[in-house]
């Protein structure tokens, strides 16, 4: 879905407006369904995982595939460093140009909690 989002950007407003998808990712998702089981855990543990890893996935997309910041982004970026500190620190570490591609890492750190292992 990842991969799908980042290809064809165009589609995350749609879906996100008028909740359309197409019938060609039902294998997608059922590959994921099996995969979940195949995991081990048990039926509502697969549609609680599921939704986690979508509505991951699909906030994701979202946000990276936005035009310009929005209100709320503007508000943090121009946020006093000396009143929030800790906002201050961390807006400082962000590279110049964004905050980077963290996906990956974010997604092993939910399959981590979802599947109940510790985080490599």
């Amino acid at each position: 879905m990842h991969n799908g989002f980042r290809a064809d950007p165009w589609i995350v407003p749609v879906i996100a407006t008028d909740g359309l998808s197409s019938p060609r990712i039902l294998p997608l998702l059922d590959t994921l369904i099996e995969a979940l089981f195949a995991a081990g855990l048990d039926d509502q543990q697969v549609v609680e995982g599921y939704s986690l890893l979508f509505q991951f996935t699909y906030g994701e997309a979202i946000d990276r595939h936005r035009e310009q910041a929005t209100h709320g982004q503007q508000m943090v970026r121009a946020a006093d460093p000396t009143e929030f500190v800790h906002l201050g620190r961390i807006l400082a570490a962000i590279p110049s140009g964004g905050t980077g591609d963290h996906f990956d890492v974010n997604l092993a750190r939910l399959l981590d909690g979802l599947l109940d292992r510790p985080c490599e």
